[in-house]
């Protein structure tokens, strides 16, 4: 199930930021982020960036409900300080209020409306990295056995 999340994820913000074509490491090269469910590799960082991680991080199952935690990163280049702060800024805002207002994932899925992004105060420059942390609740599956036993079934 959170693989699922995760490549639902995926194809929306990949359709969200086709057209946000961002400076690459190199030297006048621009492209639309790359979209990954997982870790961006680090020791690939300079080719694969501008990119976009989605990984769940934090998964509570309670009565009352499944919650996932899902993180979404941001990481894009550019050696002009207040435009890699202004794209940055930009691309959390829009793909943190899409899919906000998408609420519903695959018919699975439940965005809630609170989410939370940062740009952490140290960066490593010419990168910018962002973080969008999004709340998501999912079906629940609950014990079989039980059912079961309430029907009558028993086991032999």
């Amino acid at each position: 199930m959170i693989a699922e999340l995760g490549n639902e994820l995926k194809k929306i913000i990949e359709e969200l930021t086709v057209s946000d074509i961002l400076p690459v490491y190199e030297e006048g090269t621009k492209r639309a982020p790359k979209v990954f469910h997982g870790f961006l590799a680090l020791e690939d960082a300079e080719t694969l960036i501008p990119a976009i991680c989605i990984r769940t991080i934090l998964s509570k199952n309670s009565l009352e409900e499944k919650s996932l935690l899902t993180k979404i990163t941001i990481a894009i280049f550019n050696k002009d300080s207040m435009k890699g702060y202004e794209t940055l800024y930009s691309m959390l805002e829009k793909i943190m209020n899409y899919i906000i207002e998408k609420g519903v994932i695959a018919e699975k899925f439940e965005v809630l409306p609170e989410a939370d992004w940062v740009i952490p105060e140290e960066q490593p420059y010419p990168f910018w990295i962002g973080e969008i942390k999004f709340s998501i609740l999912m079906a629940k599956r609950y014990r079989t056995d039980l059912t079961d036993w309430l029907d009558g079934k028993q086991e032999e």
